[in-house]
């Protein structure tokens, strides 16, 4: 049964180009079953991979969802 209440998730990423689509997926179905509505925040730290465009990518493979995708343009470090 779906919980009626939103939910946001915070996602740090620094040069993860290769762990971005198979996490997406994860929490997105994750967040799918258990939420009617949700949000994932990814947080990209300046990464000099393809970080960016596969958070893009995994975007728009994600249903039920909001994407919000924050650039950072120096490395914060968190």
């Amino acid at each position: 049964m779906k919980e009626k209440n939103f939910v946001s998730v915070v996602a740090y990423v620094h040069d993860d180009e290769n762990a971005i689509p198979a996490f997406a997926t994860m929490i997105g179905g994750v967040l799918s079953e258990q939420f009617q509505q949700y949000e994932l925040i990814f947080v990209d730290d300046a990464s000099t991979d393809g970080s960016a465009d596969a958070i893009r990518r995994a975007a728009e493979n994600l249903t039920g969802g909001m994407v919000q995708i924050v650039h950072m343009r120096h490395e914060a470090g968190f």
